[in-house]
């Protein structure tokens, strides 16, 4: 009875850990390049979007980014899916902030000085989705 009551209180403390722990909050921005302007939307977010996840996450304003390429279709008419993982509540919701300060004193690196709505369009913006699991 004695180990029943330890073992009981020991799962309570574990599980109660486990709640407390942050959940993950991630935005998802589904992109569509314009006019087959592969090059100029590549580049752009091969020298801006990249770089500046990269800088957040090592500051740990956010805990990952993706980006990921797919193929366009009618029901799905995007190219790419951006994603970017904050490790908790407050990290989100710092994130504006957090990002101009990342970004003072830089200047969006283009392609032919082309700015982005001519080569892209945000399709849909997925904000505050809950990590369930990350492997």
């Amino acid at each position: 009875m004695k180990y029943t009551t330890i073992t009981l209180c020991l799962l309570m403390v574990i599980a109660g850990s486990a709640q407390d722990k942050p959940i993950e909050i991630s935005t998802i921005d589904f992109v569509q390049i314009l006019e087959n302007q592969k090059d100029r939307a590549y580049h752009y977010y091969e020298n801006n979007w990249s770089i500046l996840r990269a800088l957040a996450l090592e500051r740990g304003y956010i805990s990952s980014y993706q980006w990921i390429e797919t193929e366009y279709t009618e029901e799905a008419p995007f190219h790419f899916m951006f994603i970017t993982s904050y490790p908790d509540q407050k990290a989100f919701d710092d994130r504006e902030a957090n990002f101009r300060i990342i970004m003072e004193g830089r200047t969006m690196e283009l392609l032919d000085d082309q700015q982005p709505e001519v080569f892209r369009k945000s399709v849909f913006l997925k904000e505050a989705a809950k990590v369930l699991r990350r492997d």
